[in-house]
């Protein structure tokens, strides 16, 4: 449904807007996904769009990752109005991703590449007052 997404293991579905669905998929897998997809929904007015080489997920997880999220949106991540499960396409630090609430105390950030480096600034700055660790 509406804002939500959809996780099984590394594979999501999540909705992006009216007829607008992502599927994200293991490494290595996305074309498979795709000619599966084709083959199913093959006699249906549909687009499939693999848009993988310019996309890129950072997850963050830990107890405070609600609180640097708060310094970084203006989208309301309270959990009354963020629970697990919810996904929103969303302005961050003065640009746009999609913003997934995975698990308890787990987000994903769904970013444009070539944005990366200006993020990745960005979160060690809001994160600092936390203790941000990486984990790669």
């Amino acid at each position: 449904g509406a804002l939500s997404v959809i996780v099984k293991g590394e594979t999501s579905l999540q909705w992006l807007g009216p007829d607008e669905w992502l599927l994200i998929v293991p490494s290595g897998e996305e074309f498979a996904a795709e000619q599966n997809l084709r083959a199913a929904l093959g006699d249906l007015h549909i687009q499939i769009v693999n848009v993988s080489g310019g996309q890129q997920i950072l997850e963050l997880s830990g107890p405070n990752v609600r609180d640097v999220l708060m310094k970084s949106t203006s989208y309301d991540v309270h959990p009354n109005n963020f629970p697990v499960g919810k996904a929103v396409g969303t302005v961050f630090a003065k640009s746009q991703l999609v913003i997934r609430h995975t698990a308890e105390d787990t987000w994903e950030l769904l970013i444009r590449r070539s944005f990366s480096d200006y993020w990745w600034l960005w979160l060690q700055d809001a994160s600092a007052e936390f203790g941000l660790s990486v984990q790669a």
